[in-house]
């Protein structure tokens, strides 16, 4: 932060009142001026002493351009204006350039996103039902071969389909389906495609063969879960992506099974041809609203935008009182007080996390009154966003105090900016870092990225199990930019009041010199 600067007189202004210059129209001393020397004809002789100065680039505008009498800016602009240009030129770019980069064409890294099979299918249960000539028509058309094999095949074998994303056979790793819901919820995959048991028996009570016992149809139908509250934007993709990838598997089995059975074209119920295969939604931890994803991270930006008012505004009002505050200058009509740095320092973070309560609960309030309790859908009681709020806005306070004192508080809302737009582009918001470019994963250790995390778990109930570490590394945040601010706080505040004491006490001996030398 910037302190405060005391002016003392110097000595000879002490001493002995000054005379007032005499001034003429032209602004020149009139005590100082003195006549130019002439040559006989009355005309100024050039490099004789006296009044002459070197002509400058101004004193060359003043006599010879328009531009000098007419324009401002031929008075402001400078080298150091042509720099400041060019490097403001260079941020806006290179922040255009990543931030709008990193979004343009996140299709392209689909095949980044890992999901997974897992193939379930029992195979062909109930044919033991059947007459052993139904058997033979069936084992004729599959080859014996379960539908969920031949499913597992046309979508793996397939490079078109297998390379639009990042395909694991996870059948050997997960026995159940309630082990493949918590292998998504642990965000071990993005989404699992999963192959119910009944796979093949169904495919079979599509055939239209003799029975012992009817049956009735039922359609091949696949479950694809996915964490929906991981990333709104990413389980659309991969969603969109999976159910063409099982449309076009389905339409190759309904054309293979036609030509398959054209010698008996009622062996196959025609219902069967309109939907093979259908696919079942398993969504995890709903987006009800779109705009409750927005919230995740628009609420982080409220908070970081009110620390920058919070440390402005607090430290431009401390500053006054510094002088007081250090016992360097009391304040007019107040008793003198000595407050250490430290505790100087800690009064404005305490005031800045009032600020903060106040913004928080205000955040808080807005959430609350578009989206009611069903946005917080793992947030019991929902004033536990609220807390969480104010607990992140304190790693923004610390931090941003912290720039304060390092660039003053004139100067540190740049910084402080662009650290911002840092953490809104990696931190994940509108896409995860699965479809982003890898250096961007530098945002998995900046404040916004856990605080992204942690809203997410209270709005959607997504990946609640890394709530500790979001809090851990918040805490890490605070603790250490707090700290950081206060140590050199401290330093620079306790070198300014060494200086201004250091100052009045010269002011004072040179005023006491003066009047020793006054006494006869």
């Amino acid at each position: 932060m910037d302190l405060p600067t005391i002016h003392t007189p110097p000595r000879e202004q002490m001493d002995s009142p000054q005379k007032p210059d005499r001034m003429d129209s032209a602004g020149i001393n009139l005590d100082e001026k003195k006549d130019p020397p002439l040559d006989e004809d009355h005309e100024f002789v050039p490099g004789s002493p006296g009044l002459e100065r070197e002509p400058t680039g101004e004193t060359i505008r003043e006599k010879g351009t328009w531009l000098y009498h007419h324009s401002v800016l031929s008075h402001i602009w400078s080298t150091q204006i042509s720099v400041l240009w060019l490097i403001t030129g260079i941020v806006v770019t290179l922040y255009g350039l990543m931030y709008l980069g990193s979004n343009w064409d996140p299709i392209s890294r689909l095949p980044n996103v890992p999901v997974a099979i897992v193939n379930q299918d029992a195979g062909y249960t109930t044919l033991g039902d059947l007459p052993t000539g139904s058997q033979a028509v069936v084992g004729q058309i599959t080859q014996g071969q379960p539908m969920g094999a031949t499913f597992l095949s046309a979508l793996l074998g397939n490079p078109q389909l297998a390379n639009r994303l990042q395909w694991t056979n996870a059948t050997e790793m997960y026995a159940t389906h309630d082990e493949v819901v918590n292998a998504v919820d642990d965000g071990k995959f993005w989404g699992i495609l999963y192959v119910p048991s009944n796979f093949s028996d169904n495919f079979v009570s599509s055939l239209n063969v003799n029975r012992t016992t009817p049956v009735k149809q039922t359609t091949m139908s696949l479950e694809f879960i996915f964490d929906q509250g991981r990333s709104y934007t990413v389980s659309n993709f991969i969603t969109a992506v999976v159910t063409a990838s099982v449309g076009a598997i389905s339409s190759g089995l309904a054309t293979q099974l036609a030509n398959g059975t054209a010698s008996s074209p009622g062996l196959v119920n025609p219902a069967f041809y309109i939907t093979p295969i259908s696919l079942a939604s398993g969504r995890r931890h709903s987006v009800l609203k779109f705009g409750a994803n927005l919230a995740t991270y628009i609420t982080l930006l409220l908070m970081w935008l009110g620390a920058m008012m919070s440390v402005t505004v607090i430290h431009k009002l401390f500053l006054a009182k510094i002088p007081h505050l250090t016992g360097v200058r009391p304040a007019k009509d107040r008793i003198p007080v000595h407050f250490s740095e430290p505790q100087i320092l800690f009064a404005t973070l305490a005031i800045a996390s009032i600020f903060s309560f106040f913004h928080a609960l205000l955040a808080w309030c807005v959430l609350f009154g578009l989206g009611g309790h069903e946005l917080f859908q793992a947030a019991s009681p929902p004033f536990l966003v609220f807390g969480f709020l104010w607990y992140f806005s304190f790693s923004c306070i610390g931090f941003v105090s912290l720039l304060s004192v390092i660039f003053g508080v004139d100067g540190f809302a740049i910084p402080a900016s662009l650290f911002l737009i840092l953490q809104m582009v990696s931190c994940g918001g509108i896409l995860d870092h699965v479809l982003m470019p890898g250096f961007l994963r530098i945002g998995e250790a900046l404040p916004f990225y856990w605080g992204l995390r942690a809203l997410k778990a209270y709005f959607f109930g997504s990946q609640v199990h890394y709530l500790y570490k979001c809090y851990a590394v918040l805490a890490g945040w605070w603790a250490a930019s707090t700290l950081l601010a206060i140590a050199l706080g401290s330093l620079k505040l306790n070198k300014w009041k060494k200086s201004k004491i250091l100052e009045e006490g010269r002011g004072a001996l040179e005023v006491l010199g003066g009047t020793m030398r006054g006494i006869p």
